[in-house]
């Protein structure tokens, strides 16, 4: 069941910190960034493909059932990190 599931990662949360915390440390150890490269990579991402596509290009993405968003950038930021 989800809720077991729930529980077992929720009892494992320790090791799965640590685990990220090990892999952010060896990626990043020598970048000038450091660990906010993996936060400003996927922003900046969104952000040059919102102006290219949604201002230059004028797209338009459908409206959304529940939402209603419209807008090319919010609709990017909410996929892009599925895509990835």
């Amino acid at each position: 069941m989800v809720i077991d599931e729930v529980k077992s990662i929720w009892a494992s949360r320790d090791v799965l910190w640590n685990l990220t915390l090990r892999e952010l440390r060896s990626k990043y150890r020598r970048s000038f960034l450091g660990w906010s490269w993996s936060m400003l990579n996927p922003l900046a991402t969104v952000g040059i493909f919102g102006f290219v596509f949604g201002v230059i290009f004028g797209a338009k993405a459908p409206s959304g059932d529940p939402s209603g968003i419209t807008d090319f950038t919010s609709v990017n930021l909410c996929t892009r990190p599925a895509w990835n």
